[in-house]
């Protein structure tokens, strides 16, 4: 099977006048002057949001020079003179240099994010440990036997975090017990289960609501990643995640949650046209699992390591990026309901429980989602490097959220053992 590469064209237009001020610099490349007063984290002097602003501009740029890039070289394929060829590859040798200065500008910031949110390795476990200690701890004491709802009113525990940024645990409690009399006794439990030495904090948040309902026609072949899909007997799409192989078998990773409790071999269709993407093969969405994923088999239709961005563009993920790097990066998904939204990482190791099953290990991050974006590959923010997929949303159905969790790309790989297939 031949496997399509498609050109690196990503993110077309962001809402920049937005987050760009007026008459701002949009040269290609930072200044020794810090034009945009980002600073630096080992001198205290860095500033998050200016950072932020950069890297959507740089996003914007660097989309533009490769729009360039590429229509230069569908010029030079037509162009037959010779003096028109010498000025086309020239103009290209300077789009590229264009290109590296941007991706030179883009991943010293994201240097100073991995500062910014770096936590030393012994002092991340001993959270991670506390973490899972207090929620299991609560789980066997208060939600052991119980069904989810009489879980929920029993112990109202939504998950918890790592908070890269404080350098802290996390604990998350329902919302809807924020200003409620029994807010303090429940506090009070996770004190005695937390141990001494540990920082942390509570917070209150919605209960998740798994990415699991709405529609879009996306119909390709093709099959790229990020387009519509529904498994047999569900009854609500999904969006087809990322090309891999599995004991090499060709096929697709997507959320777990979407062909939960289906037999293996269930079919995968793309309801708007009723063709067949696939079929289940591995789920691992059950009881407690540290990955809201499945893989689905591709034997009769053909695939690409793309993922869609629009009508007329594509871009291919070349590499993939664990959780422990993840933090404070700029991400980006492809979903059926809310198309191409970028934000960043804030939390990792999260844990959530959701529809009854408890997920470990998410990752957390800014970024617009709603219902039906389930199984949207998430990369980073050029879309060359592949973070996870989109599993989970703060909040019900029909409303989009900035708040928005994918199972990273390490614990895919290892609980379901597949290959991602890479440009």
């Amino acid at each position: 099977m031949t496997l399509r590469n498609y050109k690196f064209v990503i993110f077309s237009a962001l809402v920049l006048s937005m987050l760009i001020p007026n008459g701002m610099n949009m040269a290609h490349g930072a200044s020794t002057t810090d034009p945009y007063h980002i600073g630096s984290v080992d001198d205290g002097t860095y500033n998050e949001t200016a950072a932020t602003q950069r890297v959507f501009q740089l996003m914007n740029l660097h989309d533009e020079e490769v729009q360039q890039e590429h229509d230069l070289e569908k010029k030079l394929l037509t162009s037959t003179l010779p003096s028109e060829v010498g000025t086309i590859k020239e103009q290209m040798q300077n789009v590229q240099k264009n290109i590296d200065t941007i991706t030179t500008e883009y991943n010293n910031i994201e240097e100073q994010q991995a500062k910014l949110y770096y936590i030393d390795p012994v002092s991340y476990n001993k959270y991670v440990t506390a973490k899972d200690n207090v929620i299991n701890e609560i789980h066997k004491e208060y939600w052991g036997g119980k069904s989810f709802e009489d879980a929920k009113n029993a112990f109202p525990l939504v998950g918890g975090s790592i908070n890269l940024k404080t350098k802290s645990v996390e604990i998350f409690l329902a919302k809807s017990v924020e200003n409620s009399t029994k807010k303090d006794q429940y506090v009070t439990a996770i004190t005695k289960l937390m141990p001494n030495g540990i920082p942390w904090s509570i917070g209150y948040m919605d209960w998740p609501t798994p990415v699991a309902c709405s529609s879009r026609t996306a119909s390709c072949n093709p099959l790229i990643g990020g387009i519509e899909i529904e498994v047999s007997g569900k009854g609500f799409p999904c969006t087809l995640g990322f090309a891999a192989t599995r004991s090499g078998t060709y096929g697709w990773v997507d959320a777990g949650h979407c062909d939960a409790g289906e037999a293996s071999g269930t079919a995968v269709t793309q309801p708007s046209t009723g063709g067949t993407a696939g079929h289940t093969v591995v789920n691992k969405w059950s009881g407690t699992t540290s990955c809201d994923c499945s893989f689905y088999s591709n034997s009769s239709r053909t695939m690409s390591d793309a993922i869609f961005q629009s009508g007329t563009s594509t871009y291919t993920p070349s590499a993939t990026t664990d959780a422990a790097h993840q933090g404070g990066q700029q991400v980006k998904k492809s979903g059926i309901t809310t198309g191409n939204t970028a934000g960043t990482v804030t939390s990792t190791s999260v844990t959530l429980t959701y529809s009854g099953v408890t997920v470990t290990n998410l990752v957390n991050g800014s970024i617009n989602v709603d219902c039906g974006d389930s199984g949207s590959p998430v990369t980073n923010g050029f879309g060359g490097s592949l973070y996870g997929i989109m599993v989970a949303k703060n909040g019900a159905c029909g409303v989009t959220t900035n708040v928005a969790y994918w199972t990273p790309i390490d614990q895919i790989t290892s609980q379901l053992s597949v290959t991602p297939i890479l440009g």
